[in-house]
């Protein structure tokens, strides 16, 4: 289970489709699969450190932001899921000009609600994850400084590496 950063799942909303030409997982796939991670973790009750957010309005509002660009390219996330909810995630879902007023307020903006659990190194964490299955968004965040972040630049040399490091042991 892990949430990923707010930025990120706009980042991921606004990539265009050649970012994902190469990839192992497409657009759909990263917010349907952040969208269900959230629902097993409410399902489960456990407590998980990768699923942080403990306010039920946050968790509505984070779902709502998955499910408003998640929306927008395709993907077919249940909203009615939200229903069966707390109380508290369902009001706050559906407050959506609240979420947009508050929440999204341009590009990488956050009000204190999603800032108290998000950093700038979650979002890197995030990014790194992302480009280890080939959706490079670095260049999307940092622009053209992107490669002095990037340890291993080729898809090929990490392959490389790994698979040397796994025959040693």
């Amino acid at each position: 289970m892990r949430l990923l950063h707010p930025e990120t799942i706009r980042v991921v909303g606004d990539a265009g489709d050649s970012v994902f030409e190469n990839a192992t997982v497409s657009k759909k796939q990263i917010i349907s699969h952040a969208w269900s991670e959230v629902f097993k973790y409410l399902g489960s009750g456990k407590s998980h450190p990768k699923m942080f957010i403990s306010n039920k309005t946050h968790i509505g509002y984070y779902l709502y932001g998955l499910f408003a660009i998640g929306t927008k390219f395709g993907c077919r996330l249940d909203k009615e899921k939200i229903r069966k909810l707390d109380g508290e995630i369902e009001r706050a879902f559906f407050n959506k000009y609240d979420y947009y007023l508050n929440v999204l307020k341009g590009h990488g903006e956050f009000d204190f609600r999603l800032d108290d659990y998000f950093d700038r190194v979650y979002l890197f964490s995030d990014l790194i994850s992302l480009y280890y299955k080939g959706v490079n968004l670095l260049p999307k965040v940092y622009g053209d400084n992107w490669r002095k972040y990037i340890p291993v630049e080729s898809h090929k040399e990490i392959i490389r590496q790994c698979n040397k490091t796994l025959q040693k042991s």
